[in-house]
């Protein structure tokens, strides 16, 4: 019977549901799926020479399957056409050739390689569309699938983890019909994203604390990234940041590791300090990180005054946990002053969660009976399904919404209903681009494993689906030119997922008004921010950019309501 659990998170390179060292990442670690008795049957079924050349997307799953057999290796291995020779450009070696297929073994460091290591990381994750092509060519001349399947259980599955290479060798195959289809041990998927039931009242809970660096890894095709870091944690105040690529712990290369090897390298005792280097854009860079108490704060309120106007300040970092949507009444409640002015809800880096959490925060901003989202079944479209505010609105202050290119999914869902209520104006740049649905069933009769698959797709209340697309800002705030991050890369559904569900829409810019238009001229002209962050910057303090010109807009709409 497939699970209640509607789940709508950014995996990878966006997910921040578990930290390197919390209990979920534990979990996983710690059973390396041996207790869940995954087999290779499935691929025994699909893995042939017949079954793989049935159609392009067969081709190209059973490509996957066994590329990612080949990463959980560790070794760097690559599966390349066996028209292109391994040893042409002096980078590889032949280990192994098959009938269209040749196995080789990559030379040098890849991320230690010249050239920006995120646009290395986009380009191999857009690797496997390369295969698309070569489809044609093996029909002609077939892969002799079935003995690449004999040769990886014979001399690549080690036997001490088989479980590990069938849950990678299975998530390979899935992942081309579906990006987002997944195996996930049943025990870490109940125990960390369940959630608890939507509450918008307060309550006494307190924001969970381990021991660790502060910092959460995840495997993005060939890397191991930073997917996340606690503010204020040991990571955060040694400087390591989200998108570095890690290379090395403790002087040792980890490049060649799985990612719970990795993660496995970066736990240890309070006060002892890791050294960690990582590759960031075109530079190394070695951080020595202290390990200590993290505290894991999903919701930040405060209130500050800008220009004799009274702001509250509310961050919202994910939807993962079941607790959000109370913690952000908690937080709401602390700001909501009689002599309150505006509110700056800030969502950039937030990589979704549980659908309803999201909900329900929109629930506090907007009046009952509002459409928040629409969501449609994948299979039967037409049985749509609207999600409505239910509550009453707690606040009606003019509201700022932060995005950015990491706010992803449920987070997309919030800023868009904000948006299209004409609720909140929506500042930054544009977002994720992921407007699809995930949950979950057991995987083959398996009480073990389920699998996270893609349900459904869901909708703004205009309508308009967020796939690809994402959510364009009302009001762009452009990176400073003499900024450290202006020559950041940035990577969104579409480059790390290229086997996504295809866009129904085409990017929308939304219409300027004339108040808007007024709006961005009062805020040019204003120019608070770029003064603050010069000042800043002569006294080299950081200062948050795009908050400084939030305040600016929420500043320039008080002016133009006072008119």
């Amino acid at each position: 019977m497939e699970m209640k659990l509607i789940i709508a998170t950014a995996v990878l390179l966006y997910s921040t549901a578990a930290f390197a060292e919390a209990k979920q990442e534990d979990a996983v670690a710690a059973s390396s799926w041996q207790d869940t008795g995954l087999t290779f049957e499935f691929l025994d079924e699909r893995l042939t020479t017949r079954r793989c050349h049935q159609s392009e997307l067969a081709f190209v799953s059973c490509v996957a399957a066994v590329q990612r057999v080949l990463d959980a290796r560790g070794s760097q291995l690559r599966l390349l056409p066996a028209v292109a020779s391994a040893e042409a450009n002096g980078r590889a070696r032949t280990v192994k050739r098959f009938s269209g297929l040749t196995v080789a073994k990559m030379r040098g460091k890849r991320f230690l390689d010249e050239g920006n290591a995120l646009v290395l990381l986009r380009e191999r994750t857009q690797a496997i569309l390369q295969w698309r092509a070569h489809y044609p060519v093996s029909r002609a001349n077939p892969v002799d699938f079935s003995a690449v399947r004999r040769w990886l259980l014979a001399e690549i599955v080690d036997p001490e983890r088989r479980e590990d290479f069938a849950a990678a060798a299975i998530n390979g195959y899935l992942s081309v019909g579906d990006a987002h289809s997944k195996l996930v041990p049943t025990d870490l998927i109940r125990g960390s994203m369940a959630g608890r039931p939507v509450k918008r009242g307060s309550s006494n809970e307190s924001s969970p604390t381990y021991t660790g660096i502060g910092a959460s890894v995840q495997g993005v095709g060939e890397a191991v990234i930073v997917t996340n870091v606690v503010r204020d944690g040991p990571a955060d105040r040694s400087g390591l940041r989200v998108q570095d690529i890690v290379l090395a712990v403790d002087g040792e290369l980890v490049t060649d590791l799985p990612p719970a090897s990795v993660v496995g390298k970066l736990r240890g005792p309070e006060g002892l300090g890791v050294s960690v280097t990582v590759k960031r854009q075109d530079q190394l860079k070695t951080f020595m990180v202290v390990r200590g108490q993290v505290n894991v704060k999903n919701v930040y309120a405060s209130v500050f005054v800008d220009r004799g106007w009274e702001f509250g300040y509310l961050r919202i970092d994910s939807f993962v946990d079941g607790n959000t949507c109370a913690e952000a009444g908690r937080g709401l409640r602390r700001v909501l002053k009689p002599a309150l002015n505006g509110i700056v809800l800030d969502l950039r880096n937030n990589s979704g969660g549980l659908m309803d959490q999201a909900a329900c925060v929109a629930d506090l901003f907007l009046p009952p009976g509002e459409v928040v989202l629409q969501i449609k079944n994948v299979e039967a479209p037409e049985n749509a399904r609207r999600l409505r505010t239910r509550h009453r609105q707690w606040t009606e202050v003019p509201l700022v919404t932060l995005v950015n290119a990491a706010t992803a999914s449920a987070a997309e869902m919030l800023a868009g209903a904000l948006q299209d209520h004409g609720r909140s104006l929506v500042a930054g740049e544009r977002t994720f681009g992921k407007g699809t649905v995930q949950t979950a069933r057991p995987w083959r009769g398996s009480a073990a494993v389920l699998e996270m698959y893609t349900a459904a797709r869901y909708y703004r209340p205009s309508g308009r689906g967020v796939q690809l697309v994402g959510i364009e800002p009302d009001l762009p705030i452009p990176l400073p030119v003499d900024g450290p991050s202006t020559e950041r890369i940035v990577l969104r559904e579409e480059d790390l997922f290229p086997t996504a569900l295809p866009g129904e829409t085409e990017r929308a810019t939304p219409q300027r008004s004339d108040n808007l238009s007024s709006l961005s001229a009062c805020v040019a002209a204003e120019g608070l921010a770029d003064k603050r962050r010069k000042r800043s910057l002569r006294e080299r303090r950081p200062a948050d950019y795009s908050l400084l010109v939030a305040q600016d807009q929420l500043t320039c709409q008080l002016r133009h309501s006072a008119l």
